[in-house]
């Protein structure tokens, strides 16, 4: 973070400090008082199990030159007697928030927001690793997409980044409007409208309109899926340019012309731009395996088009592209089976997707598919397990092993579509099913491994890895 004045901080949030020191300047924003620095200030948050107010003191011992916190504490020991600067806020958590907005606005560089029912992360890592080739970009860094990592990344920012790219997840409505505001993004993308998510929102309609959100903070451009049955809706609802992406849907501004899959090694793609009523090719090697890869590289390529990337720094972009970690990651073990991490998260779309893939490898040796539960469901949790399972057979997988508790229905939707019973196999843990699948395995399988991220199925990787 770059030097600000406590009168910028108390001219973001809207309030005044109890007084400002001599030098007046913060050097940093911290909301961990075990790791505040000397010069900045705490904010300290508070949930349903704790309060951060608590920890003031600590904060302060450690050097933080003042604190936020929540009007109505002004008679709490930790705030009455302080000599240090307090600055009173409604919410913490809003003026942390606020901060971020704030801050960010001292920095006029294009800011790219990925919001989606999946795909978000992939294509957050995908647009890194081709912007950064010819930009300076910042991003979020693991999973700090949500009300407390948006601002965290925001703070990030300094005068050496040419471009930010953040990603926006959300648990209920309300809640991408909450982020985007912070960023105010040049560029939005929303990957798609899935199933994610129905547990708490109930309907489709409902998902839309929460990724919708973003479009009214987007400044510039945003970037949709044509080939998404929503692609219309959120169309209406853009109050900017809105530049599309397909496979099936030839009209999109961005398009997939020809493609030839390489299987495991991803795809060489041919795609045609659309622009000003001319129709501009690029043609490169997408290094990622999974059609819904090509997707993410088509909303990649929009983006880079827009922030003035040629069609030869995009193709070099790429070429620099690495598997990322959980996500459709390639693990060749030395007993020569290859597993198939893509255990960061899992929904009926990106479960279909991966078994979709394992079809499209050729078979040297049998294939297996690892599935635990897809969470947040809601009402259409068991049936969309139980077409799991369906789609497993249709896509000749061997042996299905499941694990968890809506995972029965993975099971159960593969012995109705025809797979034996002693092909099939649910266990109540992990350890059981690792114990069972690796006297199994041989030299030329492939096993996919997959499921929602508090299922924890990285666990069996790393066992089928070892």
């Amino acid at each position: 973070m770059e030097k600000v004045t406590f009168a910028e901080i108390a001219d973001w949030t809207g309030s005044q400090w109890s007084f400002i020191p001599e030098d007046g300047f913060i050097t940093g924003v911290s909301t961990d008082s075990r790791s505040v620095g000397a010069g900045e200030i705490f904010v300290p948050l508070s949930g349903e199990n704790f309060d951060g107010h608590k920890f003031i003191p600590q904060a302060l011992k450690r050097g933080a030159k003042g604190f936020l916190y929540n009007k109505g504490m002004e008679e709490a020991e930790t705030v009455k007697n302080s000599p240090f600067p307090a600055l009173p806020v409604e919410n913490t958590l809003k003026g942390y928030q606020l901060i971020a907005g704030g801050y960010l606005k001292k920095f006029p560089v294009p800011l790219v927001a990925v919001t989606g029912s999946n795909g978000k992360t992939t294509l957050k890592e995908m647009l890194y690793g081709i912007l950064s080739t010819k930009f300076k970009t910042l991003k979020s860094e693991k999973n700090f997409n949500n009300e407390v990592g948006v601002p965290s990344t925001a703070l990030r920012m300094s005068k050496e980044y040419q471009l930010g790219i953040f990603e926006m997840a959300m648990r209920g409505k309300g809640q991408i409007d909450e982020l985007a505001c912070i960023v105010e993004p040049t560029v939005s993308v929303i990957t798609n409208v899935g199933e994610a998510h129905f547990e708490l929102l109930g309907s489709h309609q409902a998902i839309a309109d929460t990724k919708a959100e973003i479009l009214k903070w987007t400044r510039e451009t945003a970037v949709l899926n044509a080939d998404n049955r929503w692609f219309d809706y959120l169309k209406e609802k853009s109050p900017v340019e809105v530049v599309s992406f397909g496979i099936n849907k030839k009209d999109a501004d961005f398009h997939l012309i020809s493609y030839l899959d390489m299987g495991l090694e991803g795809y060489m793609l041919e795609v045609e731009e659309k622009k000003e009523g001319e129709k501009i090719r690029g043609k490169f090697h997408l290094p990622l395996a999974g059609v819904h890869n090509i997707y993410n590289a088509l909303s990649a390529c929009a983006v880079a088009r827009g922030l003035g990337m040629s069609w030869r720094e995009i193709e070099n972009g790429f070429a620099h592209l690495r598997a990322f970690e959980g996500r459709m990651e390639i693990k060749k073990t030395e007993k020569g089976w290859t597993v198939l991490n893509d255990t960061y998260n899992a929904s009926p779309a990106s479960v279909s997707v991966a078994l979709s893939l394992i079809q499209s490898v050729e078979k040297t040796g049998k294939k297996i598919a690892v599935l635990g539960d897809m969470l947040e469901l809601g009402s259409i949790a068991e049936e969309s397990h139980r077409e799991i399972g369906e789609k497993a057979v249709l896509c000749g997988v061997d042996y299905l092993f499941t694990v968890g508790e809506l995972a029965r229905h993975i099971r159960q939707g593969g012995l109705t579509a025809g797979m034996d019973d002693n092909k099939a196999v649910h266990f109540d843990n992990k350890k059981d099913l690792i114990d069972k699948i690796l006297p199994l395995l041989e030299s030329g399988d492939i096993v996919l491994v997959k499921g929602s991220r508090m299922m924890k199925m990285e666990e069996i990787v790393n066992a089928l890895s070892e």
